[in-house]
């Protein structure tokens, strides 16, 4: 079957559109399930505390810092994909410039941010040996750091910038 360049549009089109499916359920589900859990930890009647608390602030922190780098790949793929289709060359800009990048990263920073500091928001219930809070500490900097590096992150396809050079006029 040979293919012609509307079969390739519209997998293009579905590509873009499965890897913006993606992104918006994760974008939703995070926030969510971080909420719930934290308004849990915070308001429980058996919310727990102590190493628990540690462990768990930490676990929830990693994992949204691992659903953050596997979701700016998958922001790259996009990029990609629509760098593909001629057709989305011209789109309109996002209001005020803030774009999926930039939302993103915003929500999944705050939502990592928020898990790092509750152990502090508690003093009461993380009455801590020092090597306890050293061991928090050590490993909240790490993935804090992860975190503030991969919102600085540049987001660009392969070929982006050698794409963007040759579609200005006289190329």
């Amino acid at each position: 079957m040979p293919i012609n360049a509307d079969t390739i549009y519209t997998q293009l089109r579905s590509d873009i559109r499965a890897t913006d499916d993606i992104s918006f359920k994760l974008i939703g589900i995070v926030p969510l399930v971080s909420g719930v859990g934290l308004f849990a930890l915070l308001f429980g009647e058996h919310a727990p505390g102590g190493p628990i608390l540690i462990v768990l602030s930490l676990f929830a922190a990693t994992v949204t810092f691992g659903l953050f780098r596997w979701e700016l790949k998958n922001i790259q793929m996009c990029r990609f994909l629509i760098g593909l289709d001629s057709e989305t060359k011209k789109h309109p800009k996002p209001p005020q410039g803030i774009d999926k990048v930039h939302a993103e990263k915003g929500i999944y920073f705050v939502t990592i941010l928020t898990w790092l500091v509750l152990p502090g928001l508690l003093p009461q219930r993380t009455e801590l040996s020092v090597s306890w809070w050293i061991f928090y500490l050590s490993v909240a900097v790490v993935i804090g750091i992860g975190a503030m590096y991969s919102l600085k992150a540049s987001i660009k396809s392969e070929g982006e910038e050698s794409n963007s050079e040759s579609m200005k006029p006289g190329s």
